[in-house]
């Protein structure tokens, strides 16, 4: 709790310290007020797109650890499932009774943790076939520790409720592990009619193998940044696409929060915060590779610090503007972006 605290008064301290200038903001959906009961609909030949969870690692009430659905065809689709995920996806009424594909980045606890949960959520929400689980070498591990610790809640739901109400199929997992590609290339990973998952290696090391992906639905794109540096297999794969979702850590807010915990006194805090920011990409980063790519529209996600005031997102967004033309965005927990066929 402590170490807590001095995050967040470091934070703050920041508030005082820089100033900024502000890029045009992208203009998300407003946010559907669903009744309780129903689900956020899947508009026809369009790909809609839900930040279910828009922070990093370090606790943030307004943007909790990294997730994002995506929504097209009457499938849902979700990438990565950090702390927070099943909660807010039933907060954020998504149909996760029509979930069937999750895609794992790479395994920092931050990006996996709720997927036991998750995959709970989905089959008593009426999944009734195995969930896939794709993700880059590794995944079969990280799959079979989820498969132990989840049995027997799994075989006690099933034994309350019957296969009448639970779909036996729908407590199986299907684990598609791949070699993430070289270089460049782009991998797919999944199809479905005109919906396109591609996979390409990222370096977030040493969480290696990292990936990001490309979805493609008809002639519209987003990608997914998951956590990394900037690398020319994440400008490759982001070229000409409508939504760019960028890992953004501000590093000079970092750096300064760093040297805060150092004349503190705090030397173990000093050495964490000093560490993060070399497999990362800063806001400014990742806002030169959207320019580069032709990327429409930025929109910040695995956002860190946390950002406790409309003052530090201001921070957070100094130089963007400078550099990308296109539209920008903080992404927030429960934000929706939906791109018309």
């Amino acid at each position: 709790m402590r170490a807590r605290s001095l995050v967040s008064a470091l934070c703050a301290a920041l508030i005082c310290s820089v100033c900024a200038s502000l890029p045009a903001l992208a203009k998300p959906d407003p946010r559907p007020d669903v009744p309780l009961g129903q689900t956020l609909p899947i508009p026809p030949k369009a790909l809609r797109i839900v930040v279910a969870g828009a922070g990093g690692p370090m606790a943030n009430p307004a943007r909790t650890a990294q997730s994002i659905a995506v929504l097209a065809d009457q499938n849902m689709l979700l990438f990565d499932c950090g702390p927070a995920t099943s909660r807010n996806i039933d907060i954020q009424r998504l149909p996760t009774g029509r979930l069937t594909q999750v895609f794992f980045t790479h395994y920092h606890s931050d990006h996996i943790t709720d997927f036991g949960e998750v995959r709970l959520a989905s089959w008593i929400a009426g999944r009734a076939v195995p969930l896939a689980a794709h993700g880059p070498t590794g995944l079969a591990d990280v799959m079979d520790g989820f498969e132990k610790v989840y049995a027997k809640d799994i075989a006690y739901r099933a034994a309350h409720h019957g296969p009448a109400v639970l779909a036996p199929e729908g407590a199986a997992l299907d684990v598609r592990e791949f070699a993430p590609p070289a270089g460049e290339d782009l991998l797919k990973v999944y199809e479905n009619g005109e919906l396109r998952v591609f996979a390409f290696s990222v370096d977030h090391r040493p969480a290696d193998p990292a990936v990001g992906y490309r979805v493609e639905y008809g002639e519209r794109s987003v990608v997914i940044s998951g956590d990394s540096a900037v690398t020319p297999s994440l400008l490759r794969a982001s070229r000409g696409a409508d939504i760019l979702f960028a890992d953004g850590l501000a590093k000079m807010m970092i750096a300064h929060m760093a040297n805060m915990a150092e004349a503190a006194g705090n030397t173990r805090m000093g050495k964490l915060l000093a560490d993060i920011p070399s497999y990362h990409m800063s806001p400014l980063e990742a806002a030169a590779l959207a320019r580069d790519a032709g990327v429409k529209e930025l929109v910040f996600v695995h956002v860190t610090p946390p950002l406790t005031s409309p003052p530090m997102e201001d921070i957070y967004l100094t130089g963007v503007a400078g550099i990308f033309k296109g539209e920008t965005a903080i992404a927030a927990d429960g934000m929706v972006f939906t791109l018309p066929r």
